[in-house]
């Protein structure tokens, strides 16, 4: 029986290929919170965007910075 500790090399490029395809767990807590802030900021209305000095073009590219700085 072969017993891996975290220093193997196969999970270090495991981790690597994971985080590659965006399915380590920080990805996607990363993810969530971008979803989660798109759709709060999506429901607002144009006034209440405008309120707050955001356009709803704009809605995506804040929701990743945010999550970008979440973690």
């Amino acid at each position: 029986m072969t017993t891996y500790s975290m220093s193997h090399p196969s999970v270090s490029v495991l981790g690597t290929w994971l985080r590659a395809l965006g399915l380590d767990e920080e990805t996607r807590l990363r993810n969530r919170i971008f979803r989660k802030t798109c759709e709060e900021l999506e429901q607002l209305t144009d006034a209440e965007l405008a309120d707050i000095g955001i356009c709803r073009l704009n809605i995506r590219d804040i929701a990743r910075a945010h999550a970008r700085r979440a973690l």
